[in-house]
């Protein structure tokens, strides 16, 4: 359901970001084919915003917020993992190239990147952490503006043809070779905040080393309190379990 609407909202701001940059493209050639494109880019935004107020129903509200709800219930941070950790993780599924970044890989930044920073932006405020999510913003809007260029391109392309048959096609064509260029020398930044910072979780040591003592059942009297503890129970353990316990909030992933 939420998907359904997240999808109906970003093809009308897919549009939307379209007009704007069509809007600023400066160019002489073809100003009859970048007027229809206009005007079809505006036949099609209508067309979107009507399907997302048809999935912004009435109903459909009513149990996103509830969905909403339970799940501000349910969620625990405490029993959550290192948000850091969690990030490298994410951008550890990017696929490795030998030589220059591809458009398949920069793809992969865009959506991996963004989900990296959510994780990110959850961790305790650390030169760290903020050296991380400088550099995931960075590359997210880099990657972004790469992606927007294309999507209007590709929009052109299917109303006039290929860079060949018109010039708009060619010279939109270009505005996104520049973007993909901008794109790619922005990851090596992202890169060197990856190794040249490690994390090192004293929070996700100890998570994970009290996990093993519980399941084993040995020492359970002199371990440290998990942070998957809740606070009654840490009460009945020594002080440095307390400390264990006060942990920096943590993030669960999938």
């Amino acid at each position: 359901m939420l998907m359904e609407v997240r999808k109906r909202a970003g093809k009308v701001r897919d549009v939307d970001i379209q007009l704007a940059m069509l809007r600023s493209f400066k160019m002489p050639q073809e100003p009859r084919r970048k007027t229809q494109l206009m005007h079809s880019l505006i036949d099609l935004r209508d067309k979107q915003e009507k399907k997302m107020k048809k999935a912004l129903g009435k109903e459909t509200v009513r149990e996103a917020r509830h969905r909403l709800k339970r799940m501000a219930k349910e969620f625990d941070l405490e029993s959550a993992r290192d948000p850091l950790l969690v990030a490298r993780e994410i951008l550890s599924r990017v696929s490795k190239t030998d030589g220059a970044a591809t458009s398949e890989v920069v793809h992969q930044y865009r959506i991996l990147g963004k989900q990296a920073r959510y994780a990110a932006e959850l961790a305790a405020k650390s030169p760290q952490a903020d050296e991380l999510i400088i550099q995931l913003k960075r590359v997210q809007d880099a990657v972004g503006h790469w992606h927007d260029w294309l999507t209007l391109t590709q929009t052109a392309a299917e109303r006039f043809g290929d860079v060949h048959e018109s010039s708009l096609v060619a010279a939109l064509h270009n505005v996104t070779g520049a973007k993909f260029r901008q794109a790619v020398a922005a990851l090596p930044g992202l890169q060197r905040a990856l190794t040249e910072n490690p994390v090192t979780s004293v929070a996700g040591a100890n998570l994970r080393a009290d996990k093993t003592r519980v399941a084993r059942g040995k020492n359970a009297k002199h371990a440290q309190a998990p942070s998957f503890l809740t606070s009654s129970q840490s009460s009945s353990l020594p002080s440095s379990a307390l400390h264990a316990a006060a942990t920096p909030p943590m993030i669960r992933t999938a």
